[in-house]
């Protein structure tokens, strides 16, 4: 990919979503280097695979969870694997890679969802709050405690379940940074066929990234592949 940027999607496919051809469309469609995958079944892991296999013959899943789990797919051969233990609810999958002679640490990361509509009864809610906060709070902390010593470049595809007024968030973007933040509302953006350019103001899908990479684009992909989430794609220049 000499001269190439470097392209990530992160995408939350939906546990529930039985469409393993339209999820493996949007990711050959775009044909991003690295993909972070969160609630991927093994049945959707196996299905992906099988479809993904001539475009991305290097992948991981992370450990069982009844909603699923994250995942990496990959165009470069994975130097080291790695399932995180976040302290609650899934795990994050972590991959090294090199590429361009660069070192890159890849994260797949679901935080904990508030879940608040399943709360009962109702006066339960503001415990529930507090819980989950502390809950992602935490888990921001445990993989900021495995990701800060990395010596090459870190990225991030995050399902964080919480949006830019968040204690996680802003957690998180002490340490690393926003590619929505830094170039999703340049102007002029950069047109690219069946995305549009992300200029949301509240996300709970993101690309974070440290070390010496310059995001020159960020993406809504529009189609969703059947899940509840539309993929987020990053662009990165080299420094």
């Amino acid at each position: 990919m000499s001269g190439d940027p470097l392209t990530i999607m992160t995408y939350n496919v939906l546990y529930s979503n039985l469409d393993y051809d339209a999820v493996a469309s949007v990711i050959l469609t775009h044909r991003p280097d690295l993909v972070a995958l969160q609630e991927v079944l093994p049945a959707m892991m196996t299905a992906l695979q099988e479809r993904l296999a001539d475009e991305y013959p290097y992948s991981i899943h992370g450990t069982n969870h009844d909603y699923g789990v994250t995942a990496v797919f990959s165009r470069y051969p994975l130097a080291e694997n790695q399932i995180l233990d976040l302290g609650e609810d899934r795990r994050a999958v972590i991959v090294r890679v090199q590429i361009n002679e660069q070192w890159i640490a890849f994260a797949s990361v679901h935080l904990r969802a508030y879940g608040l509509q399943w709360v009962r009864p109702l006066k339960n809610i503001p415990q529930e709050i507090v819980r989950s906060t502390n809950a992602q709070n935490q888990q921001v902390e445990l993989l900021w405690e495995e990701l800060q010593n990395e010596p090459g470049y870190v990225i991030i595809g995050c399902d964080c379940n919480s949006k830019e007024t968040s204690s996680s968030y802003r957690m998180l973007d002490q340490w690393f940074d926003s590619t929505a933040y830094q170039v999703g509302w340049q102007f002029p953006g950069t047109k690219r066929p069946g995305a549009r350019q992300d200029t949301n103001l509240q996300h709970i899908d993101y690309v974070w990234y440290r070390g010496g990479l310059q995001p020159v684009a960020v993406y809504e992909i529009r189609d969703s592949g059947g899940s509840d989430h539309h993929p987020v794609l990053a662009l990165f220049d080299f420094k």
